[in-house]
């Protein structure tokens, strides 16, 4: 009944309540931290508030650039394997530079043509790369060429913001504390390029971050900032009536009536997943689903067990999961 929208597209859509993800943007823009920390837990709205602040920039002198990096653990991106710390450290300078390009050529057409060179150039190294990732382990592939930490992105950078008369440049990097199976090394290697920009801003799932750990990050230039409205049922209550008018308005027999949800199954929505807003809609569209088959059936019960089930569901998915740790 409710689909999952990709973040990206949810902050260009009707569906989208922007008043409270604005004011949490203008918040993180107006700090006077350089490095912000974004808590709160899973599933809260983190991706979404870090897309909005790169679609709100586009076009002005103030921009944030959203990107993050694969979580899958990877035994090539490993100081200790055979590659070695030097790959390592040109293996991310030639995404993150790559990462940079794809800001600019999904938004900026025209200025794209400066960098045209880079990318063909990048585009051939990165090919070379994946050839000697590839053979490593059986023969020997020189690789001609290793970047250096910034020898690229911080020419694209200077030119970007040249171009587009940019004053201030912000990076946002999504799911940082996953990035490549949470590895400490791949943490701290991408911190380094968080001085290219005016801010940087950083997701995090850690849920063990206690006030001890906290302090420590604060002693080291972090501001911790946590999203709060995705706890309150009147924001909640506004996504689940969006979803549902945009679903009753698609080509479909099958229309609820949400007139049927009590104050009751809202507040229990929203206190039974700790603020995780997909859960919610999970839940939600599992009770929703259910009573539309069996219309007469009761209401409370319905959405009791679409709850419990999403509980089950998440303790069983994270029991297997690796939990991240942040360990800047």
């Amino acid at each position: 009944m409710i689909s999952y929208i990709n973040p990206v597209e949810v902050v260009k859509s009707k569906e989208f309540i922007r008043e409270p993800v604005d004011n949490k943007s203008n918040e993180i823009l107006n700090s006077s931290s350089k490095k912000i920390i974004i808590s709160g837990g899973r599933g809260v709205g983190k991706t979404i508030l870090l897309h909005n602040l790169e679609d709100r920039g586009l076009g002005t002198n103030r921009q944030t650039i959203y990107t993050h990096f694969d979580s899958v653990t990877n035994g090539v991106l490993n100081p200790d394997s055979i590659f070695g710390s030097v790959f390592f450290e040109h293996y991310y300078e030639l995404i993150f530079s790559l990462k940079l390009l794809e800001y600019i050529n999904n938004n900026y057409t025209m200025i794209g043509n400066y960098f045209i060179d880079t990318y063909i150039f990048l585009i051939k190294l990165i090919k070379e790369t994946d050839k000697y990732i590839n053979n490593a382990y059986y023969k020997e592939v020189p690789l001609e060429k290793y970047l250096t930490y910034g020898e690229v992105s911080t020419e694209i950078i200077k030119k970007l913001k040249e171009y587009l008369h940019i004053d201030e440049l912000n990076i946002a990097m999504d799911r940082f504390d996953w990035t490549n199976g949470g590895s400490l090394y791949s943490q701290e290697l991408l911190s380094r390029y968080f001085s290219m920009f005016d801010k940087s801003i950083i997701t995090t799932d850690d849920d063990a971050i206690d006030e001890l750990r906290k302090e420590e990050r604060q002693s080291k230039g972090y501001t911790f900032s946590e999203i709060l409205y995705n706890k309150d049922i009147v924001f909640i209550k506004s996504i689940i009536k969006r979803r549902v008018k945009l679903y009753n308005f698609l080509d479909d027999p099958k229309k609820f009536d949400i007139n049927v949800l009590t104050e009751e199954i809202y507040q229990k929505l929203v206190s039974s997943f700790g603020g995780n807003i997909q859960s919610m809609l999970n839940a939600f569209a599992n009770g929703a689903e259910s009573l539309i088959w069996d219309s007469n059936g009761n209401v409370d019960e319905k959405f009791d067990f679409a709850i419990e089930s999403e509980l089950t569901r998440v303790r069983n998915l994270r029991s297997i999961q690796q939990k991240p740790r942040l360990y800047l």
